[in-house]
């Protein structure tokens, strides 16, 4: 059972920290077509601000979740944590 959560944990942190840091793509982003990059340069914002990133979805819980519906009218489609780390979700299906 400790094998099955540890094969669990790398795999999230494959998917969501390394995976999605370094090509802008998780699993779920590349199926919906949809991909996280910054908004300053365009590129993947690498693993370590992936990491910050999703801790930076506790802000977007604070205020009643708030921050979670903020990109139904934000003109960016922006959580408070991609405000916050100048990151932006895109259209764009992987060639």
């Amino acid at each position: 059972m400790l094998l099955g959560y540890a094969v669990i944990l790398g795999l999230v942190i494959w998917n969501l920290f390394i995976r999605q840091g370094r090509t802008g793509w998780s699993i779920g982003k590349q199926v919906l077509g949809i991909r996280l990059i910054s908004e300053q340069t365009g590129q993947p914002i690498g693993a370590g601000m992936a990491f910050v990133r999703t801790l930076a979805h506790f802000l977007d819980s604070l205020a009643c979740y708030l921050g979670w519906l903020w990109p139904l009218w934000d003109p960016k489609c922006q959580t408070f944590a991609d405000k916050l780390l100048r990151t932006v979700v895109i259209q764009q299906k992987k060639a």
